[in-house]
C-alpha cells in the first residue's frame, strides 16, 4: 500500500527503493542516507512507508544537512528532530540525523571541519 505524500518525488524515491527491497533476502539491515534531509519530511515518509510495507526488513534511515542561518529559520534542526521523534520515539534520531553549521570558509560541525 502506498501511503499518501505531499510530494510526488517522495513517492518516486520510495518506489525505487521498494523495488530493490522486494528482492532483499538477507537479514542484513538496509541503510539509507538522505543527504540534504531538510525538514525531515522524506525521512518521515520513507520510515512510515517501509514500516507499513516491509515490516520484516530492518531499515535504518540517516540524514544530514547544512544549516545556513541565512536560509533556514531559527530552530530548523530542532524542528526536524522533533518531527522525527514524534513519528518514531523509539529511534534515537539525534544519532541518525546530523546538521552541519555553515561557515564562510567551509562547513563546520561540532567536531569536523570540511573545507
Amino acid at each position: 500500500m502506498i501511503i499518501k505524500s505531499k510530494s510526488l518525488t517522495h513517492v518516486h524515491i520510495y518506489n525505487c527503493i521498494a523495488t530493490i527491497l522486494k528482492s532483499h533476502i538477507t537479514n542484513v539491515p538496509i541503510k539509507i542516507l538522505d543527504a540534504g534531509c531538510g525538514d525531515g519530511e522524506l525521512i518521515s515518509y520513507l520510515h512510515r512507508s517501509f514500516q507499513e510495507n516491509f515490516p520484516l526488513i530492518k531499515i535504518h534511515i540517516y540524514g544530514f544537512d547544512v544549516i545556513d542561518h541565512g536560509v533556514q529559520s531559527a530552530g530548523y534542526g530542532s524542528k526536524t528532530l522533533a518531527l522525527l521523534e514524534t513519528l518514531a520515539p523509539s529511534i534515537n534520531w539525534k544519532d541518525r540525523i546530523q546538521f552541519l553549521l555553515s561557515k564562510k570558509n567551509g562547513v563546520m560541525s561540532r567536531t569536523t571541519l570540511i573545507l
